[in-house]
Formats: C-alpha cells, sequence, structure tokens
C-alpha cells in the first residue's frame, strides 16, 4: 500500500484524532509527525485558508479529480452561457411562478 498523508491539527490536549479511509488495511503502521510552519497571514483571506488548511477540510484542485487536459472556456463563452435565450420567462418570473401565489 501507498504511503497516506493526512493534514491534521493538535489540539490543546495534545490529542491527534484521525479518522482513515476504509481502505486503510488493519495492522501495525509508521506514524510521523512533522509540524508545519505556518506564516502569519496578510488578510482575511489568507486567515480562512490556513484555518481551512490546518482544519484538513481545504479543498484543493486535485483533490475534484479535474483532468489534467481539462480545456476552459474563454470570457466571452462564459459570458455567452450566462444569456438567457431571446423570449425566456426572467428569473423573477420563475421565481413567482414556482411560488404560487400567497
Amino acid at each position: 500500500m501507498n504511503a497516506i498523508r493526512l493534514s491534521a491539527v493538535v489540539n490543546e490536549k495534545h490529542e491527534l484524532i484521525v479518522t482513515l479511509p476504509d481502505d486503510v488495511p488493519v495492522g501495525p503502521v509508521e506514524l510521523v509527525l512533522q509540524p508545519v510552519q505556518l506564516s502569519e497571514p496578510t488578510n482575511e483571506r489568507e486567515t480562512i485558508l490556513a484555518q481551512l488548511k490546518a482544519a484538513g477540510i481545504l479543498v484543493k484542485p486535485e483533490d475534484m479529480h479535474i483532468p489534467p487536459d481539462l480545456e476552459y472556456i474563454s470570457d466571452e463563452e462564459l459570458l455567452e452561457i450566462g444569456v438567457l435565450p431571446e423570449g425566456a420567462p426572467r428569473t423573477d418570473q420563475l421565481i413567482a411562478e414556482d411560488r404560487g401565489s400567497r
């Protein structure tokens, strides 16, 4: 089996609680702890990203199984996708229709 790299946080009681994936075999393992040197965040966004990373819940593009050969669409194509076809009902009309009379 290949090594598994996990991010974790040691709490104030110096405890480390880890739930492993189901495919990890039962038996002896070697556990190596390497403290992470966190630089001081310079803005709110970096602070939030650091907190998510420390909690092990920061989603990275490689975790999303996005194919490496994915072709991104241009800004013009993206704008075209967001334009409703001629004669399509407006969003507020669709919401009113969905909610019905009150």
